[in-house]
C-alpha cells in the first residue's frame, strides 16, 4: 500500500534505508567551506537581550501546549522573542570532541553540523520594523533581510489559505543549508535534517507556552514563493517548516 499509494515517498524512504549487508561508505572527512552559521553583516541588525527561559514545570509546559488560531493585537516583546529563539536553536557554549571545538546548541544535530537557519516574518514585535529577518546565533541578533510590509491576505495564501496566521506577531521559518549536513551523510542526511527541525520547534513550542504565547505549526506553504520572500538561493538553502506565534486573543 505504501509503495502503490505514495510512490515518491516510498522511493525516498527505500533509497535512504541502510542494511547490514549494504552500508555505503562514509565520505572522506575533508575540510569544507560551509559556514558554521549564516550571517548578514551588511544588513541592519537588532540585538536580542540575554534572557532566562520561563521557569514552569515541564508537565505544565507539555500538557498546556495547543494550537492557536486566534491571535490578539498585542506585540511580542524582544525578551519573549529572544527566549523562544534561544530555546530552539541558541548557543549554550563551546564543546570539544577530539580537540575540535564546536558551538553547542540546545538540541541534538547529526554530526553537530546544525544545518538549520531561522527566519522571521515580523508583523508585531516591539522595536522591530515589519519585514523579513534572519536569526544570527552569535551574537544573538535579528538581521533585516528586507523591510517589506506583507499583507495578511498574502500570508494566508502563502501558507495555503490559513487566514488566522495573518494576525500573529511573527512567523518563524526553519530553512536548511542542505550541504552543511549532506556532504557528510548523503541522502540519509535529509532525514536527520527533518528530525532536527522537529527537535527545534518542540523546544520553541514549550517555551512559548511557558511565556503565555500561542503557536501554530505550519507544514503547508508555497515553496517557491516562500523561498523568494526570504531571498534564499534554492540551490543552497530551502524552507522546511514554519510556526506562527503571538499573544492569543483572550
Amino acid at each position: 500500500m505504501f509503495a502503490k499509494n505514495h510512490p515518491i515517498a516510498w522511493t525516498f524512504h527505500r533509497n535512504t534505508c541502510r542494511w547490514q549487508s549494504v552500508v555505503p561508505p562514509m565520505p572522506d572527512e575533508e575540510p569544507h567551506e560551509f559556514e558554521v552559521y549564516k550571517e548578514y553583516p551588511d544588513r541592519p541588525a537588532f540585538p536580542l537581550p540575554k534572557v532566562s527561559l520561563p521557569q514552569i514545570p515541564l508537565e505544565q509546559a507539555i500538557l498546556g501546549r495547543s494550537s492557536c488560531r486566534d491571535y490578539g493585537f498585542k506585540a511580542m516583546t524582544l525578551d519573549e522573542t529572544s527566549a523562544v529563539l534561544r530555546a530552539g536553536y541558541g548557543v549554550k557554549g563551546i564543546k570539544y570532541w577530539e580537540d575540535v571545538g564546536f558551538l553547542a546548541r540546545t538540541i541534538p544535530s547529526g554530526g553537530a553540523l546544525y544545518p538549520l537557519e531561522i527566519y522571521l516574518i515580523v508583523n508585531r514585535i516591539e522595536n522591530i520594523p515589519k519585514g523579513v529577518y534572519h536569526y544570527c546565533i552569535k551574537p544573538a541578533l535579528l538581521e533585516q533581510v528586507h523591510d517589506v510590509d506583507i499583507s495578511g491576505f498574502y500570508l494566508s495564501q502563502l501558507f495555503i489559505g490559513q487566514p488566522y496566521i495573518a494576525d500573529s506577531a511573527a512567523i518563524l521559518v526553519a530553512c536548511t543549508m542542505m550541504e552543511r549536513n549532506m556532504h557528510k551523510y548523503g541522502d540519509r542526511g535529509y532525514r536527520y535534517i527533518l528530525f532536527e527541525a522537529g527537535h527545534m520547534f518542540q523546544n520553541m513550542l514549550l517555551t512559548a507556552n511557558g511565556l503565555g504565547l500561542g503557536t501554530l505549526n505550519l507544514g503547508g506553504f508555497l515553496d517557491d514563493e516562500l523561498t523568494n520572500l526570504l531571498q534564499l538561493d534554492p540551490d543552497k538553502e530551502v524552507p522546511l517548516y514554519a510556526m506562527a506565534i503571538g499573544h492569543p486573543n483572550t
